[in-house]
């Protein structure tokens, strides 16, 4: 009880110290309608942005955080820390880039520039602006070329991991829109709640983890959507095996190809999720996914879905599922700045490690 009191406390200091991005109300949250034709490294996208004006200024132009080109050859931060290159590019270096072809709006073409300190910013210019409490929609047609690197977003022999596959909304804070410069090390992530509806055609067999819930599903073709989310991410593996429970009301996925006791590792997910849900309250999804991937870091957290290496050992990848499923509710839930001040959703989501331990 003690411990609590103390963690609430603590937790009271760093509400008032710092400003978290809470979760809107659904009639306030933009809206992301995005479909993909995946074809070996290629992707072509389109999306769909209905932007929610919740800031008390009148806005000129939209800027989006275009994450995929911190894998480009001439790219000023590179994706990957020194020590990991070998690592991280077992084929040799490889490049990857996100284009951006076309930016319209329900009539006509809109201008557009590829800004930023990386070439890491989309600014897409309004023909009028958007007052507060106002709504817009802006369509853009973009390709990606994906990395052979092992990393949040590239492919390698195993897997397709998919993060950063779509132009993102910089979050709006009291300076206007929040450009993100890409970070080999940390989570250079800071975005705002969005409802998501995802479509991804593939030329190959795969199984496919997303965020949220599926929504339909064929052999070259997955539907997944999800709301009140901060971001939306996939793997896709023909190696998968799956394993599914239900922990209160929630369906858990573990996919895996190289697990010889899944069964331990999908009860980590499930003692966390319940624990936590117990201590900070409901987890705010239909759906959560477990996946084992090709990844050099040990994990990486995404709204009801988490990247787990598969070059850990069995005691480190089962507290490395723990600690992503806490940050289901440290930064997930209660957002943050995470370029800025990652000790807050870090440093809360391992103290929720130290409390599996004692109950567990």
């Amino acid at each position: 009880m003690k411990k609590t009191v103390v963690f609430i406390s603590v937790f009271i200091i760093l509400l008032s110290a710092f400003s978290f991005s809470a979760c809107k109300k659904e009639q306030e949250r933009t809206a992301y309608e995005i479909s993909l034709v995946l074809n070996g490294n290629k992707i072509n996208g389109k999306m769909k942005v209905d932007f929610y004006n919740d800031t008390d200024n009148a806005l000129e132009c939209l800027k989006f955080n275009l994450f995929a080109n911190a894998f480009r050859k001439d790219a000023k931060n590179s994706p990957v820390l020194e020590q990991h290159i070998l690592q991280s590019y077992p084929n040799g270096l490889s490049y990857g880039q996100m284009d951006i072809e076309k930016v319209m709006d329900q009539e006509s073409e809109l201008d557009f520039s590829v800004c930023g300190t990386d070439e890491n910013v989309l600014r897409v210019d309004l023909k009028q602006e958007i007052f507060p409490e106002e709504r817009t929609t802006v369509f853009i047609d973009y390709s990606i070329t994906l990395a052979n690197v092992i990393a949040r977003t590239g492919y390698n022999d195993v897997t397709v991991n998919l993060a950063n596959f779509y132009p993102i909304l910089c979050a709006l804070d009291d300076n206007g829109f929040y450009e993100c410069t890409y970070h080999a090390i940390g989570d250079p992530y800071y975005s705002d709640c969005a409802n998501y509806s995802v479509t991804i055609e593939f030329d190959k067999d795969y199984k496919v983890a997303c965020s949220g819930k599926v929504t339909e599903s064929d052999k070259n073709k997955v539907s997944f959507a999800i709301d009140n989310a901060r971001s939306v991410a996939m793997v896709l593996s023909e190696k998968f095996k799956v394993q599914s429970k239900t922990v209160n009301g929630v369906l858990v996925n573990y996919y895996y190809y190289d697990d010889k006791r899944p069964e331990d590792s999908i009860k980590f997910a499930e003692q966390s999720l319940t624990l936590f849900s117990e201590k900070f309250g409901d987890y705010p999804y239909s759906t959560y996914s477990i996946v084992q991937t090709k990844f050099v870091q040990g994990g990486m957290e995404f709204p009801s879905l988490v990247m787990i290496s598969d070059q850990l050992k069995e005691l480190p990848y089962g507290e490395v599922i723990v600690h992503e499923t806490a940050h289901q509710w440290w930064q997930t839930t209660v957002g943050n700045n995470e370029v800025e001040f990652g000790f807050l959703d870090e440093g809360l989501a391992e103290y929720s490690v130290v409390i599996f331990y004692e109950n567990y």
